[in-house]
């Protein structure tokens, strides 16, 4: 596990994302998303790559089904 203060390459975080290190270093340029600047590298911390995931997370429409009557007996 990472240190809070480690951070990870854009391979590993495109590994993560899905995406290429390539489209993390543009995306990171771009400022789509925040990065780390180790004198010329661009990185990434878990915490950037979590509060990302996290951003685009879009809430699902489950749908709720109802107990059976079994389960409503339990359940009090």
């Amino acid at each position: 596990m990472l240190a809070s203060s480690e951070t990870i390459s854009p391979a590993d975080a495109g590994r993560r994302l899905g995406r290429t290190a390539r489209t993390m270093t543009d995306m990171a340029r771009s400022g789509e998303i925040p990065h780390v600047r180790i004198g010329r590298s661009i990185r990434f911390t878990e915490q950037i790559i979590a509060d990302y995931i996290a951003a685009h997370t879009v809430g699902s429409r489950m749908v709720r089904t109802p107990l059976s009557r079994k389960a409503h007996r339990r359940n009090g």
